[in-house]
């Protein structure tokens, strides 16, 4: 088994205390959270979830660097947007895109970095002519419909492996991130088979046990680093 690689946090809006926002922005800086992930659903690909003028706002009042992920048809019509909010990245549904290839190229032109995001059941060899412009592979561990976020696929960490192998043996720059339905053991498995950035999700939040957002994601992050496998 690979050992576990160095692990960048990305922490989903939703994983914060709405009633407490700001405070929890702030306590989060210089925490090790190395991103805030804004999921962006519209409805018909996934449930509504955090809005454009919402990431917009966080992202003007924070150093931490912003990832938009657009679960949505036409994400075109917001790279500006984002750009301009100053979000550092941006990633794009494989499944509710076209022109994945000039959509990625238009990401990186307007000064983000570049993510395709796949469904459990979409096989990994279309994204073959994708992963050269990608700096980030989402895969997503439910259908992005699945509003429980419970039903995770039970190939979701032989995916990443798989995709791993393909990147190394490919020399390629893109970092896999696996994304809904985790806990912190299936997060773990994922870091093991070769995922190196974890969404901490609500329930990764939970499992902390920490009095604080902050003092959970501490005990997350120890949870993950360690290497007996005890959680």
């Amino acid at each position: 088994m690979p050992a576990t690689p160095e692990i960048t946090l990305s922490l989903p809006v939703a994983s914060l205390d709405m009633l407490r926002l700001g405070d929890e922005i702030a306590a989060l800086e210089g925490s090790g959270v190395a991103e805030l992930l804004f999921p962006v659903g519209d409805g018909a690909i996934a449930p509504f979830m955090t809005g454009v003028a919402l990431a917009r706002q966080i992202s003007g009042h924070t150093k931490i660097p912003c990832h938009a992920l657009l679960l949505s048809l036409h994400p075109e019509r917001h790279i500006d947007a984002f750009a301009g909010a100053g979000f550092a990245a941006m990633t794009i549904s494989f499944e509710a895109s076209t022109h994945h290839h000039r959509m990625l190229t238009r990401i990186r032109e307007a000064g983000m970095k570049a993510g395709i995001a796949v469904n459990p059941t979409t096989s990994l060899t279309a994204l073959d002519y994708l992963l050269d412009k990608s700096d980030c592979v989402c895969l997503l561990g439910c259908e992005p419909d699945d509003e429980s976020g419970h039903t995770v696929h039970t190939m979701l960490c032989e995916r990443v492996k798989m995709l791993r192998d393909i990147i190394q043996y490919r020399e390629l720059r893109a970092k896999i991130m696996p994304y809904s339905g985790l806990d912190l053991t299936l997060a773990k498995q994922a870091l093991q088979a070769g995922a190196s950035i974890i969404a901490l999700e609500p329930r990764m939040i939970q499992d902390g046990k920490g009095t604080t957002t902050l003092d959970a994601i501490t005990k997350c992050l120890a949870a993950l680093s360690a290497t007996d496998g005890a959680l």
